[in-house]
């Protein structure tokens, strides 16, 4: 049988969203800021924008996966 969901998901799902919004932006700004301060042209600073955005994304990605799984009881090991 599975494992009775927890009340409080969509608080901790929001959070996740919340968490999200929050890294990308501030993965953009710092990626814009180094952009303008370390770079000349226009396709480098993009590329240095869109990196600092998905190192937001992609952080933020990681925590959630990490509280999500730990609520439902679910390890990347364990086969089922």
């Amino acid at each position: 049988m599975d494992k009775p969901i927890d009340p409080h998901m969509d608080a901790r799902v929001e959070r996740c969203v919340d968490l999200t919004i929050r890294r990308a932006i501030y993965g953009l700004a710092s990626g814009s800021l180094a952009a303008v301060l370390l770079f000349r042209r226009p396709s480098v600073r993009t590329a240095c924008v869109g990196f600092g955005a998905g190192m937001g994304v992609g952080s933020a990605f990681t925590e959630c996966q990490r509280d999500l799984e730990a609520l439902l009881g679910y390890s990347p090991s364990s086969k089922n």
